[in-house]
């Protein structure tokens, strides 16, 4: 609301003083009018003296013409002064609509070390709004974690089976990375048992192929977690991270697996793009049902989150695909808030770091358009934009 406000006495002001300057000109404009006029009539008395009926018939005209003069001066002074008022209200209404909340965008990346991040801002010249971090949760070393102000994004991963979280198996680790939490005081996003929903060979504490008692014993092992940081009162958001598809096309929907809203903040997916005949956009990912089945969970919209994504070098155009993804992300997804591309090679064909000046530039000015946007300067024709701006 204060910036509502702010944005609202601007517009007045502004659209007031066009009002003042426009009756300005008009007095102005009726001055010099009336200056010409007698500067008209005098040099033509003067060419006239030797007739005083011509002298006095002058006189009559130029009477006659400084009347009509100032009659349209008035009208022109009332039609600006009606304009004036209508520009308050048109500035008004264009500051109500660019200082209409916002949602903040915020972007992150994982690169080769926890502190390459710091290093990239300075190289590509661009800000980064999050922090994150892989660490098993025996030995996370929360307060040796740099994040210069920035939002910690914690992706604890507990090495054991599902069954074994639920049991409490691993509450201790919890329990003590939620007092150093607690202790420190700065918000943290914690991202626990992230691609739940893939297989075991993925990562231990995965549940695919499902069964009810898995699904039910997934739902116990994370509101298990959650009451730890919140009975030790850590200030902790809690994101909620699947894989874009489950293993063999199982059409088992996201929502079959959420814990429901008092346990979750933030829902989300990782997402990326492997070698294929034809290169799929990240549109074409999202738009296959993940960001819709996201959307729907849930009683109360929670922020959208993108966990990881990137594009393989192998057979694709990643500088076509950064471009693209940068764009649709910022034309046509507004819950989606929160975007973490992972550049980190992993081995062939799992190329995913950035490449080549071509793949950073694009990469770049993406983000920056992305953030941009997100800064309030994007009001109309928002894909027009983005297409202009990204070339």
């Amino acid at each position: 609301m204060p910036a509502f406000t702010e944005s609202r006495d601007v517009a007045v002001a502004v659209a007031s003083m066009l009002t003042r300057a426009w009756r300005s000109f008009a007095d102005a404009t009726a001055l010099a009018s009336l200056a010409f006029l007698a500067s008209f009539a005098s040099l033509v008395s003067i060419a006239s003296l030797a007739s005083l009926a011509s002298l006095a018939s002058l006189v009559s005209l130029a009477s006659l013409a400084f009347l009509a003069s100032l009659a349209s001066l008035a009208s022109l002074t009332a039609r600006l002064s009606s304009w004036g008022r209508r520009a308050v209200g048109s500035v008004y209404s264009y500051s109500v609509q660019r200082s209409a909340p916002q949602p903040a965008r915020c972007v992150g990346v994982l690169l080769d070390t926890d502190t390459s991040v710091f290093d990239k801002e300075r190289e590509w010249d661009v800000s980064f709004d999050l922090v994150t971090v892989y660490r098993p949760v025996e030995s996370v070393g929360y307060n040796y974690i740099r994040t210069d102000g920035k939002v910690l994004q914690l992706v604890t991963e507990i090495r054991g089976t599902i069954q074994e979280i639920a049991s409490g198996k691993y509450d201790a680790h919890v329990l003590k990375l939620a007092q150093e939490i607690k202790k420190k005081g700065e918000e943290v996003w914690i991202r626990q048992l992230h691609e739940f929903n893939f297989s075991q060979d993925t990562y231990p504490w995965c549940i695919y192929p499902y069964t009810p008692v898995k699904i039910e014993t997934f739902k116990s092992a994370w509101r298990r977690l959650v009451s730890i940081y919140r009975r030790v009162g850590a200030p902790v958001k809690f994101q909620l991270c699947l894989q874009g598809t489950n293993p063999s096309g199982d059409p088992t929907p996201f929502a079959a697996f959420y814990p429901g809203d008092s346990w979750v903040d933030q829902v989300g997916v990782n997402l990326y793009i492997n070698p294929g005949a034809r290169m799929a956009s990240l549109k074409e990912r999202l738009d296959r049902g993940i960001y819709t089945s996201l959307c729907a969970l849930g009683t109360t919209p929670k922020p959208i989150f993108i966990g990881e994504t990137s594009c393989t070098d192998v057979s694709n155009d990643k500088t076509r695909w950064l471009r693209d993804a940068w764009r649709d992300l910022a034309a046509g997804y507004p819950r989606l808030t929160i975007v973490n591309f992972f550049l980190v090679d992993k081995g062939y064909p799992r190329d995913w770091a950035l490449h080549g000046d071509a793949q950073v530039s694009a990469f770049v000015k993406g983000m920056r358009v992305y953030k941009g946007i997100s800064r309030g300067w994007w009001c109309r024709g928002q894909r027009r934009r983005v297409k202009r701006l990204m070339g």
